[in-house]
């Protein structure tokens, strides 16, 4: 799902933007308005670049909305911030859009980047090689999904990642494989992306590979509310809290149970007394039990593709998180890939070849991001960010 934020009351900019959506509901209200001098433009500016940063650092499941104005669009300062930190955003109109990019979502990307080296080292010929490359950037779709799910729809979609062959003939591009994953959204939501994918991309998607994440929010409340929970949060804010996480968090520093005193010698285990070396977040991650801060995940993965005109799943529906995978994958067929339109102009295509993609590879980096995501959520919690802080100054 995604909020929009208003920075400022919205002004026309044709900078960096996408061409007009096919439904205006999307985008804001668009109103003539009298310039800013040029010191509230500047405030307008900081607070953008405030809350961008706080989108950037601490762990949310929305894409950023943020509603700009006043030629903000064009701003050196704003895009330099997001494309240093890698984010995947772009301008519609007035509206910037960050896609929230959750450790759990790059695992998907990371599996797609992990397969597009089987295939090369595998599958293309030194041409195919040549002219298939991945791409993540946002996308303009043609139309939208009566129905299914509940998530704001867009007809500017960023995929978790792509694969983009280019004809050598023309130099057309094709987006054929998309990858799209699911963590905060429903299945619904999962299924109407792929279906706007499918149904949507004027012919250019061939196959969609969706990742279903679901993490186990009420067992994770439970285990927030337990003792072992709190002493070891405790700990954490005793240990690396700044002033503004111990003071969010008095009741759990204040807290002298019985559970407190029979737990030290564990807890002394788990925080063995090192030298703080390195930055903050390296010394949380050495203490931080994953459990506390992520509920129980479960992950499946599917590949959908077009029959006739409808959506249709290719082979079955593959559990591959937690335990034992349950299921086999289907292979990636090189026509996924490369797009009808242009096999011919590669040298004698082979259009049989295929690739049956391991799912442990996805599973590794979906365990890495959960650990990633809990030493997120830890930090959060012990060194939050204040909202009022002052940052450096920013000038066009």
């Amino acid at each position: 799902m995604s909020t929009i934020t208003t920075v400022s009351r919205a002004s026309r900019s044709g900078a960096r933007s996408l061409p007009p959506s096919p439904d205006k509901r999307d985008e804001p209200d668009n109103q003539n308005h009298k310039p800013l001098s040029r010191t509230d433009k500047q405030e307008e500016l900081s607070r953008a670049i405030k809350r961008i940063k706080a989108f950037l650092t601490a762990p949310e499941e929305d894409n950023l909305k943020l509603q700009l104005g006043h030629g903000l669009t064009s701003s050196k300062e704003l895009t330099r911030l997001l494309d240093e930190a890698r984010a995947k955003y772009y301008f519609e109109g007035d509206t910037l859009v960050v896609k929230s990019m959750r450790p759990a979502h790059e695992s998907l990307s990371e599996f797609a980047s992990c397969v597009y080296g089987q295939l090369a080292r595998e599958i293309f010929t030194p041409e195919e090689w040549e002219n298939v490359a991945m791409n993540s950037g946002p996308v303009r779709l043609y139309g939208k999904i009566e129905g299914y799910g509940k998530k704001p729809q867009s007809c500017v979609k960023i995929p978790d990642q792509a694969y983009v062959v280019t004809d050598p003939g023309t130099s057309r591009g094709f987006r054929t494989v998309i990858f799209e994953a699911a963590f905060s959204e429903t299945y619904d939501d999962l299924i109407r992306d792929m279906r706007q994918w499918l149904l949507h991309s004027d012919g250019q998607v061939q196959l969609v590979v969706l990742a279903n994440i679901k993490e186990d929010k009420q067992a994770l409340a439970m285990q927030q509310k337990s003792g072992a929970f709190r002493d070891r949060a405790a700990r954490l804010l005793e240990d690396f809290g700044n002033s503004l996480g111990r003071a969010k968090h008095a009741d759990i520093l204040e807290r002298p149970t019985e559970a407190c005193a029979q737990q030290e010698s564990q807890a002394t285990k788990i925080y063995e007394r090192q030298p703080h070396v390195g930055g903050i977040r390296a010394q949380i991650e050495r203490h931080v039990q994953p459990s506390d801060w992520v509920g129980p995940i479960t992950a499946e993965l599917e590949y959908w593709q077009l029959a006739g005109f409808e959506p249709q799943r290719r082979g079955q529906r593959v559990r591959v998180f937690p335990g034992h995978v349950i299921g086999e994958l289907p292979p990636l067929y090189i026509g996924d890939v490369i797009h009808p339109d242009c096999r011919g102009s590669f040298s004698n295509f082979d259009a049989s070849r295929k690739l049956i993609p391991d799912p442990k590879h996805f599973v590794k980096r979906l365990t890495r991001g959960i650990h990633e995501l809990s030493v997120d959520c830890a930090l959060n919690f012990a060194c939050p960010r204040n909202s009022d802080e002052d940052d450096e100054d920013y000038r066009e």
